[in-house]
């Protein structure tokens, strides 16, 4: 693989990427998981890598996780917050490869059953 086609298949996963944003997005209602905005941000890392994951290879989908958060550093958001971010985009990457070919609705359903709603604090 030459570097044109590396170059390909990042923009090819920002795109992917973008799209994933959206059904993350949608899964998100009040009237069924209704997470915090931390919550969100953590589910949003880990469910965008896992989906990535079926269609690149770890390498890309991790390159992308570095841009993105190579971007974030640069607008201010601080280094525990990339790393944080970090961690929960690898958390996605493991979680993907495991779960190749399961539909999203299910990926987000296990995903918050078992990286969100375990770490919710008891009312």
């Amino acid at each position: 693989m030459d570097d044109r086609d590396k170059l390909f298949d990042l923009i090819t996963a920002y795109g992917k990427y973008e799209d994933a944003l959206d059904a993350i997005k949608k899964y998100n209602r009040a009237d069924t998981v209704n997470m915090s905005e931390n919550e969100m941000n953590k589910f949003r890392h880990i469910a965008g890598s896992a989906l990535l994951s079926d269609i690149f290879t770890p390498k890309v989908v991790t390159a992308l996780g570095n841009l993105k958060e190579s971007k974030d550093m640069l607008v201010g958001r601080g280094l525990d917050d990339t790393l944080y971010d970090y961690g929960n985009n690898q958390r996605g990457i493991e979680i993907g490869n495991k779960f190749r070919g399961v539909n999203p609705q299910s990926l987000f359903d296990y995903i918050f059953k078992t990286e969100i709603e375990p770490y919710r604090t008891k009312k």
